[in-house]
């Protein structure tokens, strides 16, 4: 037996979560930055899971620190040529897209420090999907 409900509003508009101007992009190896992100996430703050990503030309360096424990970073060569900039992220919420991506390389796009970035597959046969998450305040 099959028994639903028709649910009475107004579904959100999704869409206008999505950022559309995240001109910058950078390209990772998934197994890398997954890699990375664990290491680094075992150093961050146990209430945030903060990570910051430093951006330069030709570089990511995903670093954490925690008073009691010190600090880690770890240096990912990428194809990138834009203004540097600083952005953080909650490991988990990284590690949760890293996790199910079935694809070699994601992509990474940012508009800027404070606005939301998308998390997309490289490459994925027949199934697209996006991934928002938003950056946080360290």
């Amino acid at each position: 037996m099959l028994i639903s409900r028709m649910i009475d509003g107004q579904f959100p508009a999704f869409e206008r979560v999505i950022p559309k101007g995240n001109t910058r992009q950078i390209e990772f190896e998934r197994d890398r930055l997954t890699n990375a992100v664990r290491r680094v996430a075992l150093l961050s703050n146990e209430r945030s899971k903060a990570v910051k990503f430093v951006i330069d030309s030709g570089k990511v360096e995903v670093t954490s620190s925690s008073p009691e424990f010190g600090e880690a970073r770890e240096v990912i060569p990428v194809d990138y040529n834009d203004t540097a900039m600083q952005i953080c992220f909650n490991a988990q919420y990284v590690l949760d897209f890293l996790n199910v991506v079935e694809t070699d390389n994601v992509m990474l796009e940012l508009k800027d420090e404070v606005s939301q970035a998308v998390m997309k597959p490289i490459g994925a046969d027949g199934y697209d999907y996006t991934y928002v998450i938003m950056p946080m305040r360290v």
